[in-house]
């Protein structure tokens, strides 16, 4: 998500009515830095949220991917194919 806060900020043109010190002004840029500031700490959270949930299906598939290559490994097709490969290594002159 970019952040569209940031770039909805707008520059003053000519002098920075904050340097007047009116209060209303003030108070008013006070609130709205508040509301983005809140904003962004909720949005935080939820980002932290969804990385949670990621980092648990990441562990989920590696697990998985896991089982699966002990599988593969098993797997009389690509046994045969392990040592075929490495039999013609050996008759190249290349290692094992």
């Amino acid at each position: 998500m970019p952040d569209d806060d940031l770039e909805e900020m707008p520059v003053p043109e000519g002098p920075d009515p904050l340097d007047e010190g009116d209060i209303d002004t003030l108070r008013h840029e006070i609130l709205r830095l508040r509301d983005i500031a809140l904003g962004q700490r909720s949005r935080n959270h939820v980002l932290e949220d969804r990385i949670a949930e990621l980092e648990v299906q990441v562990e989920g598939l590696a697990e998985r991917n896991g089982i699966l290559e002990a599988e593969l490994a098993r797997n009389p097709v690509v046994r045969t194919a392990r040592a075929a490969g490495a039999a013609v290594r050996r008759l190249r002159g290349g290692e094992p």
